[in-house]
């Protein structure tokens, strides 16, 4: 009895360095991939006095032409928001509406696991950064943001059903603007549904299906959506006010 238990710690340990030792072979992969994050602003260069005004203005309805409309109002940070409205498309003066799903404005665990915290994912969300790592994600949500840095256009492989939308070229009228987005930042993607530009896709894992196939003419199985959703829902963060 006394020696099966050495023998199970024993395994428990090896599986338990090897999961480590699997983790910081997949940090490093993530850093060449996705780049490291920027110095954040030295805390002299932080005027609370400033912060304050500019949280006030974020959240002034006053703003708007008729008084009913804030920057919060479509990117509600509040109450541990999304910095989203979580709406299909957003709803402006006048109730009207936009063509658009609102984008995120924010922080994330995963921002530990990068500056080197191999313990900030678990397992699974690390199994999940190595299918999002692999399959192709990366070809348009890349850098620390995860997206959010150039136009790319939506369904490259296979089209997009709602065409009525032309994006990009909406504004410059140029053909090969065509369906060009901005490729959001997957940043919070977990608590800002519906997804895509015209809020469409209802879930994350509709979403996570439906861009494979689109982009990537990738089928994926339910193990690999599985895996990709817990990975991105630790991007999810939350704002820390501290006293403001």
């Amino acid at each position: 009895m006394c020696n099966s238990l050495k023998l199970v710690i024993i395994i428990f340990i090896f599986c338990n360095n090897c999961d480590r030792t699997s983790k910081e072979e997949l940090l490093q992969n993530a850093r060449r991939t996705l780049g490291v994050l920027p110095n954040p602003i030295v805390e002299e260069n932080l005027n609370k006095d400033l912060i304050s005004l500019g949280k006030k203005l974020f959240l002034d309805s006053r703003l708007s032409i008729d008084n009913t409309v804030s920057c919060n109002s479509c990117h509600n940070v509040l109450n541990n928001g999304s910095g989203t409205d979580n709406r299909r498309v957003s709803v402006g003066i006048n109730k009207q509406e936009g063509g658009r799903n609102s984008p995120t404005v924010l922080n994330s665990r995963f921002n530990n696991f990068l500056n080197g915290d191999v313990d900030a994912i678990d397992g699974e969300e690390a199994k999940g950064l190595e299918i999002f790592l692999s399959v192709g994600c990366i070809s348009c949500h890349s850098g620390p943001g995860l997206g959010g840095r150039f136009f790319r256009k939506i369904g490259i492989v296979y089209p997009y059903s709602n065409t009525i939308d032309k994006g990009r070229y909406e504004v410059t009228k140029n053909d090969e603007d065509l369906y060009l987005f901005k490729v959001p930042s997957l940043r919070n993607v977990g608590k800002t549904a519906p997804y895509f530009h015209d809020g469409a896709s209802p879930t994350l894992e509709d979403a996570v299906r439906q861009m494979a196939w689109m982009q990537l003419g990738r089928n994926l199985t339910n193990y690999e959506v599985y895996y990709l959703v817990k990975f991105l829902n630790s991007l999810s963060g939350s704002i820390i006010y501290e006293d403001l």
